[in-house]
């Protein structure tokens, strides 16, 4: 079932952007994105991803966009951000499933692949609407303590006080001091989500980057 739409609004969605209507639903994830495989009923198999609009949306399947006609292993966006009743959605084309390299191979693994990512994008134009970050990487908000106002959850986290975790409060500090210190430097297009849950590698080869 679906979470934020229901299946006739997606399926004209798709027939209005994509031009068929939905077969089947093949599967349901997501975090604070809800993630459907769909198939069409001409046969084809798409990834339509809904979530709250944001001007980033735009910003961020443009710069997708030129990322995959470069050659960099990420979906092929096919339509969207387009409105899906009071949210948006976006289709791309399904990647096949991977795996994390091996834990003593995977820095070189993903870092490699991360600064291929940069590398790639440094002749992109610039896309102001990619700030402010999401909440998860602004480090340079203006909120009293280290953590933002997060974008997932009625929480301050700054007012979590744990001995536990007092070292990641430490260690968020200590970040954003350095970070500040770099402030003004060349600013480079990256992602925000760079970890074995978007990044998926097979036989040693980066396999797709998603998000």
């Amino acid at each position: 079932m679906l979470e934020h739409s229901d299946d006739r609004a997606v399926s004209d969605w798709c027939i209005e952007h994509l031009g068929y209507p939905v077969a089947e639903h093949t599967f349901t994830a997501g975090n604070l994105s809800v993630v459907h495989g769909l198939r069409l009923t001409n046969g084809r198999e798409v990834v339509l991803k809904i979530r709250d609009g944001d001007a980033r949306l735009g910003a961020c399947a443009w710069v997708q966009r030129r990322m995959w006609q470069a050659g960099f292993p990420c979906p092929e966006p096919l339509a969207g951000p387009l409105p899906l009743g009071r949210k948006v959605a976006s289709a791309e084309t399904p990647l096949p499933g991977g795996g994390e390299p091996a834990p003593a191979d995977a820095p070189r693994q993903f870092a490699g692949l991360l600064a291929d990512f940069v590398t790639r994008a440094e002749d992109l134009e610039p896309q102001p609407l990619l700030r402010p970050a999401p909440a998860w990487i602004q480090w340079y908000h203006k909120e009293d303590g280290v953590w933002p106002v997060p974008d997932d959850r009625n929480v301050d986290l700054n007012a979590e006080r744990c001995s536990a975790t007092a070292w990641l409060d430490e260690l968020g500090a200590a970040v954003r001091e350095r970070l500040e210190e770099v402030r003004d430097a060349a600013c480079v297009l990256g992602h925000g989500d760079w970890d074995g849950r978007n990044v998926k590698f097979r036989n040693g080869r980066p396999l797709a980057v998603h998000d």
